[in-house]
């Protein structure tokens, strides 16, 4: 997506290459949190396959519940999702660029089993790169969700380290994925360290450390009362593979 994914521990960055491009992703995360929503609390396997041609992406993502306690949907994809990414004019040092997102959840049921949203952001090529996206659900709450990062990236010995930090602020219809209604406001904090270690020439390792916080009270208080953590902090180790002409 041209900036870090927002600490979801799904990563589809592929964004901002020359040429045609195919790449594989496969990433191992202890805890599956999105927005600092806490989506599994346990292992999950997240496989991704992207393609990019004339500055355009397509990419295509799943997650893979490894450690249901229930054992009803272990080994089973819970949700997959379809992005498209692509670039839109500049103004100045401000970069612009959109996406259009289809998520799906097969064990869902009802009318939440899927989604989409229509993404923009604004990057600024300036210390920190600054980011603002806002994120417009067009299908199912129709709520709008904004997030607020700065990225820095600087080699170390053989490969680069990737830092970023950011905060987000959902209303009231985009924090029900929540379960919790009139919950509109800052809804989360994250800071995320990430390393690239080029292991071949089309294949790069990147291990990664990421925290996330829930600060919108309400859910606060909705995670205590159900028995899940509002602060987390976990881990990822993601293979990545790729093609160009």
């Amino acid at each position: 997506m041209g900036i870090l994914q927002t600490f979801s521990c799904k990563n589809t960055a592929a964004q901002d290459r020359p040429g045609a491009q195919l790449g594989i992703d496969l990433s191992l995360c202890s805890k599956y949190v999105w927005r600092g929503l806490v989506f599994d609390e346990d292992l999950v396997l997240q496989p991704n396959i992207w393609l990019q041609g004339y500055g355009i992406t397509m990419t295509f993502w799943g997650n893979m519940d490894l450690t249901d306690p229930d054992g009803n949907y272990e080994g089973q994809f819970n949700e997959w999702d379809t992005m498209i990414d692509f670039p839109l004019p500049g103004v100045g040092p401000v970069s612009f660029s959109g996406e259009l997102w289809y998520g799906s959840f097969p064990n869902s049921s009802g009318q939440g089993s899927s989604t989409a949203e229509l993404l923009l952001w604004a990057s600024g090529d300036l210390i920190g790169s600054p980011t603002i996206g806002v994120y417009w659900d067009i299908w199912q709450l129709h709520g709008i969700y904004v997030d607020m990062s700065l990225s820095h990236a600087a080699a170390l010995g053989a490969g680069n380290l990737f830092l970023s930090t950011g905060m987000g602020w959902g209303d009231e219809r985009h924090n029900r994925w929540s379960s919790v209604e009139n919950a509109e406001g800052w809804l989360d904090f994250r800071i995320e360290a990430e390393y690239a270690a080029t292991i071949y020439p089309n294949l790069t390792l990147f291990p990664g450390i990421h925290y996330s916080r829930i600060i919108q009270e309400d859910i606060r208080r909705y995670y205590d009362d159900v028995g899940i953590e509002a602060s987390n902090l976990f881990f990822s180790i993601r293979a990545a593979f790729e093609w160009s002409d």
